[in-house]
């Protein structure tokens, strides 16, 4: 009897754990670093990466894309205020590409929890300033990288998320140098 008593005890202690929280995949937002002012009028957003769409190339999975992450920094960031010209973001290189590795097999393979996959990505970001009537011109390139390695049995998603969160980190700052560099107004 007090084995029972005992087991349905556990049960219902365990039935009434939370459940584990929803991991959160959505768009960072960037507005709260403040607004970069650039010599221009207006911008543009060019999406020059076009991604091979199959293996090793992988961005597709990501529940938020270098590329999305990028517009939206630029968008949050980014204030025209000068009287003439555009200033042109170029997203040039935006991919993620991946390798198997190689796991043990037999009763090595079933005991052990090991490295399944590395994941390289490399994002690239041009702004360039025209100006035809004022002859005035300025460029800036910003690149980042960044690598992980997946561990069996964890999330692709949840290390993807991770993984552009970070290079974003790395973007920021080295972006915001550069326009306040060449773009003042």
């Amino acid at each position: 009897m007090w084995k029972h008593l005992v087991m349905v005890s556990l049960m219902l202690v365990v039935a009434c754990q939370p459940s584990a929280p929803k991991p959160d995949y959505s768009m960072p937002r960037y507005d709260v670093f403040g607004k970069i002012m650039v010599n221009a009028a207006q911008l543009k957003i060019v999406q020059q990466y076009q991604s091979p769409g199959k293996w090793p190339f992988v961005e597709e999975q990501f529940p938020v894309s270098l590329s999305s992450a990028v517009t939206q920094w630029i968008n949050d960031r980014v204030q025209p205020a000068g009287t003439e010209g555009i200033i042109v973001f170029t997203i040039t290189d935006a991919h993620v590409r991946e390798e198997k590795l190689h796991t043990a097999t037999g009763l090595r393979g079933v005991f052990t929890k090991e490295q399944v996959a590395r994941y390289g990505a490399r994002l690239m970001v041009r702004a360039d300033l025209q100006s035809t009537s004022m002859g005035r011109e300025a460029s800036a390139e910003v690149t980042v990288t960044a690598s992980k390695t997946l561990t069996e049995g964890d999330s692709d998603k949840q290390l993807f998320h991770a993984m552009m969160k970070e290079m974003m980190e790395k973007f920021n700052p080295n972006m915001e140098a550069q326009l306040n560099h060449r773009f003042r107004p």
